[in-house]
């Protein structure tokens, strides 16, 4: 039964194949099928009941110019259908397997022309693929144009005909981006299960030193989404992506993957792996080598790849841990705590098991940076797991990050923060957090320039995390390019409204001299924050530097017992201060932040709000404690 005539719709059972939109529905609802998967059911319902050799599928999908692995790109092609239909091999509804021949669509079709309804037929030969007549309006042009390249390659003028023959070869993989992993386990509750395998899978392949892929916090904006993979290739800028299915029952665990060429669409590679929780480390580094040896072969790389964590995991202690990932990454005042908890968990579960270490510490660090946790309290708890996590294994690099931010902006240590950047990039150049560190070091010693670089360099990791834009906007800001500044903020604030990225494009608008624009948004983020009406103040009179100063006496009038009392770190209260031009009030609040190690204290000495403080003997003391040049 060919898909053509006046409908390119068929119906069997509760789907609906839709041949000119390149849609399966079930029950009038879109069900996720790729164009190779989609192509190979609409050329077994075309010879419904007939045999399809794998030999025909493969001349379908690939014919003769492609070099790929089609015997695992055929059996992931039938597997994603039957994980479309609901179909089982053992038991098929609708696709059936002939041993060592090929595949047999036995659903039930729709009587057409008045016919009984279509069932499993005499195997016979197999017809090419039809289509929708909006299509055979070319074939007559192209018989024309077939007709001149029979005579030009009889004729192989200049060497033309050779030229043409010749096998095309895939183009090189130098960027790769893991999409999220969907959860096929009809259990909600699975997420963190397939969202911590994505997040693995992008750890492994980071490895790669010769392939860029992007972090797991720019990927994960396109779970469930509806974009093709060409425009999701265009907007992470990649030559290829990962994607595949998790699929968890009790102690199994069943994982596809497949590999795609982002521009076309185009299957490359694809395999199904099975495990059970105990060898689910050992699995995922089986999936990421088996990736990497078709990227390095792209790209003539020698040398096996160095992926993922080599030593085995209690099963407990990896579960907990990937649930402890899932809260992290959640990034909500409620969510952080339990991050600890599950991570403190694997921890028990498994004392050796050091990215649990790692993402413990990091969680400490930021409940410190925004205030849960007093520094000295995070401080406390962050170095002893930083020590024992290096003495497990001192050759992994998200530690080495992590200690460098600790020395960085707690122990004021800016010469260790720089080695232990330099070894994390070293160890894993394709992981964001160490050039982001390194970034964050060359900002607080004044090389701004060098300071964008790396972020830069982060950023093309890692295109969209909040942290990361928004990290790039502050150093613009040190570096006073404010109208790219402002642009890199207004970006970021589309990507999520947030409190400190409204704060920090306010602070632009205010360098720049825009006061009114600068009052809106520090009025939005106040806002944003849920302050009460004490701490709202008028925006509509702030039309110059003198009334912007009043607008920022009257929040701290009447808001400075919510600021005073821990609702605000002791650095904003001190920048509130000296835009209120209050300079005596500022410094005391200055001293309050340097004692209290407040996040960014370091980067008082390339802010652009103190160039007034310069002078200032009391401002130069504290840039001189804080460990700068003042």
């Amino acid at each position: 039964m060919a898909l053509t005539g006046p409908s390119t719709l068929i119906h069997f059972g509760a789907f609906e194949l839709d041949a000119a939109s390149g849609v399966l529905r079930k029950s009038g609802i879109a069900v996720k099928l790729h164009p190779q998967p989609f192509r190979v059911l609409q050329l077994l319902i075309e010879n419904s009941g007939q045999l399809v050799t794998r030999e025909q599928i493969r001349q379908c999908l690939w014919g003769d110019n492609t070099f790929v692995d089609f015997e695992r790109g055929i059996n992931f092609c039938v597997n994603q259908i039957r994980a479309a239909l609901g179909d089982d091999a053992d038991k098929p509804k609708f696709v059936e397997t002939l041993p060592r021949c090929g595949y047999r669509f036995i659903g039930s079709l729709p009587p057409t022309n008045g016919d009984a309804p279509v069932e499993a037929a005499t195997p016979a030969a197999v017809s090419p693929l039809t289509f929708p007549p909006r299509f055979r309006a070319l074939t007559y042009s192209a018989a024309g144009l077939l007709f001149a390249v029979v005579a030009v390659f009889s004729l192989n003028l200049g060497g033309l005909r050779s030229r043409l023959l010749m096998k095309r070869t895939p183009p090189p993989i130098r960027s790769l981006a893991v999409l999220p992993l969907e959860n096929l386990s009809n259990d909600p509750e699975q997420e963190y299960f397939s969202d911590g395998m994505t997040d693995a899978l992008i750890t492994d392949l980071a490895q790669i030193d010769s392939l860029r892929v992007i972090s797991r916090t720019s990927v994960m904006r396109y779970k469930k989404t509806d974009k093709s993979l060409p425009q999701i290739g265009r907007e992470l800028g990649v030559d290829a992506v990962v994607e595949g299915t998790v699929q968890r029952s009790g102690n199994r665990v069943r994982i596809t993957a497949q590999l795609i060429q982002a521009d076309t669409d185009k299957h490359l590679w694809a395999k199904t792996y099975q495990s059970n929780m105990r060898d689910l480390i050992a699995l995922q580094n089986q999936i990421a080598g088996a990736i990497a040896q078709q990227v390095q072969t792209a790209l003539a790389v020698r040398g096996p790849a160095r992926v993922g964590w080599e030593q085995s995991v209690n099963p407990e202690a990896y579960e907990a841990y990937l649930k402890g990932d899932y809260f992290l990454n959640r990034f909500s005042r409620d969510s952080m705590p339990k991050a600890t908890e599950y991570f403190e968990e694997a921890i028990r579960e498994d004392p050796d098991f050091v990215p649990a270490y790692a993402k413990l510490a990091g969680t400490y660090l930021i409940l410190g940076n925004i205030g849960m946790l007093r520094q000295s309290q995070s401080n406390e708890k962050v170095k002893p797991l930083i020590a024992k996590a290096l003495q497990i294994d001192p050759q992994f690099a998200a530690v080495h990050a992590e200690a460098g931010w600790n020395a960085l902006h707690y122990d004021l240590d800016f010469a260790k923060a720089n080695a232990e950047f330099r070894r994390a990039v070293e160890l894993n150049p394709n992981a964001a957090e160490g050039h982001q560190g390194l970034a964050d070091y060359y900002a607080t010693i004044g090389d701004v320039q060098q300071s964008i670089l790396e972020m830069k360099r982060a950023k093309e990791i890692d295109p969209l995390s909040l942290i990361v834009n928004l990290d790039l906007c502050s150093i613009l800001y040190f570096a006073r390019s404010y109208d790219e500044a402002l642009g890199q903020c207004n970006a970021t604030v589309e990507m999520d409204r947030r409190t400190n990225i409204l704060r920090l494009t306010a602070g632009v608008y205010a360098s720049m001299g825009r006061y009114s624009e600068a009052a809106q948004t520090f009025s939005q983020a106040d806002e944003l924050r849920g302050a009460g009406n004490a701490v709202r103040v008028s925006t509509g009179q702030v039309q110059s530097a003198a009334s912007f100063k009043n607008y920022w006496k009257t929040v701290l009038r009447r808001g400075v017992e919510k600021v005073g009392n821990g609702h605000e770190s002791a650095l904003f209260i001190a920048q509130a201060y000296a835009y209120a031009g209050e300079d005596s009030q500022a410094m005391t609040w200055l001293e309050k932040a340097y004692q209290s190690r407040a996040f960014g204290i370091t980067y008082i000495a390339v802010d652009p709000l103190f160039d007034r403080f310069r002078s200032n003997p009391r401002f130069a003391d504290i840039v001189r404690r804080v460990g700068l040049s003042p």
